[in-house]
């Protein structure tokens, strides 16, 4: 389905003396500036093509975690997700020599 649009020969109008040119710029430059706008658009339309039918296959997601034999990973405090480091330390201890946005300076 997504070939079919590029049989479709559409594109955009030529400019003749009375068309619509924004105010600053010359009859050239706007249409060079249209001309890039729709190159984009044609690029950004294959670069999609491309991708056409590519997708992640679960069952190789699954074994390369781990999960496709048996429930070990449910043990785990992360139960199978990622993990991230945060910026701060939610353990809960207070750390003395901590200093941090959040602790008083002493010197004062």
């Amino acid at each position: 389905m997504i070939t079919c649009f590029l049989e479709i020969q559409l594109g955009t109008g030529k400019l003749s003396a009375k068309s619509y040119v924004p105010d600053g710029l010359t009859l050239a430059q706007y249409e060079a500036q249209r001309s890039k706008e729709t190159k984009g658009k044609a690029d950004n339309y294959q670069r999609n093509v491309a991708k056409a039918g590519k997708f992640l296959d679960y069952t190789q997601f699954y074994i390369d975690r781990g999960t496709d034999t048996n429930e070990s990973w449910n043990k785990d405090i992360n139960k199978g997700h990622r993990m991230c480091k945060t910026k701060y330390d939610w353990s809960g201890e207070k750390i003395e020599e901590s200093k941090g946005w959040f602790t008083k300076d002493k010197k004062k």
